[in-house]
């Protein structure tokens, strides 16, 4: 089977248009998860591994669990994520859908994610094993099922992925000149060459940032003074 190659960091107005694709084509725990790869810059594995008692929003923290030989930590959080994480958990995400329901035809039903109840309770609790959080193969399954019918110029649909949501807080943060080492240890990345392939700036943001630079236009204009 080929490599997959790296997954789409959907920049600009791309992660926007993911989003509300997802929020219309269901289910709402998606739309949930996905923004949530996003605001706290984390794997998937990690968000899967949350628990309504790893949220101090008191404290704006989050608490993200060990992984890969390396300790838990205790993510800050921006104050737009602590918003979009307190609407989540008074407000959940409710939506009507059409579901095709066998014999019965197609049938209305409520597609509620609710924050949970319990302290101990998995955000994203599985389906079928009690007491344990949902695969990574389920949230697979359907990104892909989502990204069939999510049509945006430009973008390689097939590219959009679980770790999506991680890779545009990436190209966010280099975008906006946040220091590399910072960068690395909120997205809990080792390897300096690691970081640098991920959440590369696309045309339109690499023409802004030259456009907006000063120095290269006034040295443009030096070197070509005068000049036809």
């Amino acid at each position: 089977m080929p490599p997959l190659g790296q997954a789409c960091s959907l920049p600009g107005a791309q992660w926007g248009a993911w989003r509300q694709h997802v929020l219309r084509s269901g289910p709402s725990w998606l739309f949930v998860l996905v923004t949530l790869t996003h605001v706290l810059c984390c794997r998937v594995s990690e968000i899967l591994a949350l628990r309504r008692m790893d949220f101090d929003l008191r404290h704006r923290r989050a608490r993200i669990c060990p992984l890969k030989r390396r300790p838990e930590v205790r993510k800050w959080l921006l104050a737009k994520a602590l918003q979009v994480i307190k609407n989540f958990q008074k407000n959940g995400v409710k939506r009507w859908r059409t579901k095709t329901m066998g014999m019965r035809g197609q049938e209305r039903i409520c597609d509620h994610w609710k924050w949970p109840s319990r302290a101990s309770g998995f955000l994203f609790p599985s389906k079928y094993k009690p007491g344990r959080p949902m695969s990574k193969d389920v949230v697979s399954h359907a990104i892909v099922k989502a990204r069939r019918s999510f049509n945006l110029p430009c973008v390689n649909t097939e590219s959009i992925r679980s770790h999506s949501g991680r890779h545009r807080f990436i190209n966010d943060m280099k975008m906006c000149n946040v220091p590399c080492e910072a960068g690395m240890l909120q997205s809990r990345i080792k390897d300096f060459k690691t970081y640098q392939s991920y959440g590369k700036p696309n045309e339109e943001q690499v023409a802004r940032t030259l456009d907006k630079n000063r120095s290269l236009k006034r040295t443009m204009e030096t070197v070509y003074q005068g000049k036809r």
